[in-house]
Parts: structure tokens; C-alpha cells; sequence
């Protein structure tokens, strides 16, 4: 070994040199792959055509779909099953902004409509 307790016998390179060297590889890694990921929920958030297709929905006699009856939890999973952006950006969202959104879900809006809503309300 070296002179120092903490050098390993190759070319002096001590314990601490090459844990730094790992700490910093692996926060570099980390912080790509968050990146692609979070890229990746905010497109799909500001996407006008989500990944997974709508289910149909039944219109009204005036063409405005029927008011859903689910309750929030119900919305919430629905957001998370199939906008996952969406439901991110939700979550951040203050109970009482979050039934905003629910009251717009439960009108029969489009997920156009309840994104908008939910970034309207981020701005606030």
C-alpha cells in the first residue's frame, strides 16, 4: 500500500478521489434520466392528442356530453391512468383547485379543457 491508510495500492489514487469520481457519475445519470422523463410528462401535458385514445362518449340532445358521476378519486385515477402529465401537474394543485378541476371533469369537458384548467390554475 502508500504511505496514506486510505490510498489503494495502483497509482495513488485514494478511496475518496474515486468515490467523488462515482458520487458524480451516478448524479449525472440521475439527472438525465429525470430530465428525459420530466420532458416527457410535460409534452405529453401540453399534448392536444393524448397516448391513450377516449373512450366514446354519449352526447346530449344540445351536443354537450352528459355530466360524468364519478367522484373524485374516481377522476384522479382515470387522470393518472391515462394523462399522467396531466395528473403530474394535478397533484401539485391545492385541494380546493383540485375540485375546480374535478367540477369541470364532472361537466363532461374534454381533457383539453380540464388541462387548461389545470394550468390556469398553476398560474395562480
Amino acid at each position: 500500500m502508500g504511505d496514506k491508510g486510505d490510498s489503494l495500492p495502483f497509482n495513488g489514487v485514494s478511496l475518496k478521489s474515486l468515490f467523488a469520481v462515482f458520487l458524480l457519475g451516478s448524479a449525472m445519470q440521475a439527472w438525465a434520466a429525470d430530465t428525459g422523463y420530466l420532458d416527457a410528462l410535460k409534452a405529453e401535458a401540453e399534448s392536444d392528442n393524448p397516448t391513450v385514445a377516449p373512450t366514446f362518449q354519449a352526447q346530449d340532445d344540445d351536443g354537450r356530453p352528459p355530466p360524468r358521476t364519478d367522484d373524485q378519486p374516481q377522476m384522479e385515477s382515470w387522470l393518472k391512468a391515462n394523462y399522467i402529465g396531466s395528473y403530474v401537474f394535478y397533484k401539485k394543485l391545492s385541494e380546493p383547485k383540485r375540485r375546480a378541476v374535478y367540477r369541470v371533469y364532472r361537466s363532461g369537458a374534454e381533457i383539453t379543457k380540464i388541462r387548461e384548467k389545470i394550468n390556469e390554475l398553476l398560474k395562480q
